[in-house]
């Protein structure tokens, strides 16, 4: 908590514990010529629009300490428990003088402010989870059916990550309206595209290269109003593609499985049951050590819908269709290419070492790329196949190249939501 009032002394100005808070990050976090407090300073004070955000949320006692996040692929946490945004340090170091990595990072900070002044919401949701788990563990009865308590939180993580995710949009196009009142949208996809491209679509060819909204977006002077249809859009593009549903089912099984263990010691423990098609995913998309039972009546299909024997419901297939269905690659192949060029990218991104897409690129050359993390950090990992020899690809040759056991992903924070930090997927 911030000290707000010393007997004799007048409170202090939110600029002035903006900057106490910059100096015990600094001290805490400096390391040779890296200063990350002065670093994140430079941004703020780069970024008017985002700094009065900043200081609005420590007006409102929703933000009072800054840290350092050491997560692989991660920018950005808000934890409204503590109160706290942590950052990267070494990215930050990046954007003193890396410009797109500036940009990424307004746009993280913008994301997470807005967490912070949805604090309420937040501790209000988790509350409300941790009251529901709770009440079902302890309750009586052979089966425990945890759908209503998941779906619940799962619709409120939604709305809170696509708010929190067209804030962080909007950040960075305010600061390139501010620089260029005649900027364009060519302007805008330029300060960062791995955090642009989910939004504004690049066409054309390499020498007039076209930039468009993506379907269901409608920009006004470049900005994204918070309409029904941009949030959709906004969850489609952000918190569907980049795995909220599985990933908050996943981690609220666990926390419900442990729950169970805690109220019914030893055998015996009620029996956890969970409609996965209510909730939005496959049984192959879950990972969990709780002991469950999917109670869909049928079985919920990835993408795309008649995903191809022996890769229903595999991670990495879903992910290489959806992200392959966003490129102009995608679109133009017919059915049998398409399955087969995304059953080639998962079984290469496999071998590569991932353990799930987050976004799909083309390169120049005919080359689609997978990535693992932020496109362009240090830490993402990347995979990549020539999309002319993927599409012949047999789809049985990608299969069984995928029924190799993959080791276990790190158990890291990056972009991933965990059940009491509202952080988005590599945000």
């Amino acid at each position: 908590m911030n000290d707000k009032h010393v007997a004799g002394k007048p409170s202090p100005t939110p600029e002035q514990q903006l900057q106490s808070m910059l100096d015990a990050f600094d001290k805490a976090n400096a390391s040779g010529s890296v200063h990350p407090g002065e670093d994140l300073k430079a941004v703020l004070d780069s970024t008017p629009g985002l700094k009065a955000n900043v200081l609005d949320a420590i007006q409102k006692n929703q933000l009072d300490r800054i840290e350092a996040l050491n997560v692989n692929g991660a920018l950005g946490v808000y934890m409204g428990d503590s109160r706290t945004i942590q950052i990267s340090p070494s990215q930050l170091h990046i954007a003193r003088t890396d410009p797109e990595m500036l940009n990424s990072v307004r746009f993280t900070l913008g994301h997470e402010v807005k967490h912070a002044a949805d604090r309420a919401q937040i501790m209000t949701s988790d509350a409300s989870l941790e009251k529901g788990v709770n009440a079902l563990a302890g309750s009586g009865g052979k089966v425990h059916d945890y759908t209503a308590v998941i779906k619940q939180f799962n619709e409120t993580s939604r709305s809170l990550e696509t708010h929190a995710e067209l804030t962080g949009y909007n950040v960075v196009v305010a600061q390139v309206l501010k620089d260029n009142p005649k900027a364009t949208l060519r302007d805008v996809y330029n300060t960062s595209p791995s955090d642009m491209d989910p939004y504004i679509q690049k066409g054309g060819t390499p020498a007039n290269p076209t930039y468009t909204p993506r379907p269901g977006i409608t920009l006004h002077g470049l900005k994204m109003a918070e309409t029904k249809e941009n949030l959709a859009a906004v969850n489609t593009y952000f918190y569907e593609a980049r795995g909220y549903p599985q990933q908050n089912v996943s981690q609220l099984l666990d926390y419900a499985g442990q729950a169970e263990a805690h109220y019914h010691p030893g055998k015996g423990a009620p029996q956890i049951e969970v409609d996965l098609k209510a909730l939005g995913v496959s049984k192959g998309q879950v990972s969990t050590s709780a002991t469950y039972v999917d109670t869909s009546a049928k079985p919920r299909l990835g993408a795309p819908a008649a995903a191809p024997d022996g890769l229903s419901g595999n991670r990495l297939y879903d992910d290489a269709a959806q992200g392959l269905g966003r490129t102009q690659t995608g679109a133009a192949l017919d059915g049998m290419a398409f399955r087969q060029t995304a059953a080639a990218m998962a079984a290469q991104a496999q071998q590569d070492g991932l353990h799930r897409i987050d976004s799909v690129h083309e390169g120049r050359d005919g080359r689609l790329f997978s990535v693992q993390g932020q496109p362009g950090a240090p830490d993402a990992l990347r995979s990549h196949v020539e999309s002319a020899q993927a599409s012949r690809q047999p789809l049985e040759q990608s299969a069984q190249a995928l029924q190799v056991p993959q080791a276990p992903p790190p158990q890291v924070q990056s972009r991933e939501q965990d059940v009491q930090q509202h952080a988005p997927l590599m945000r």
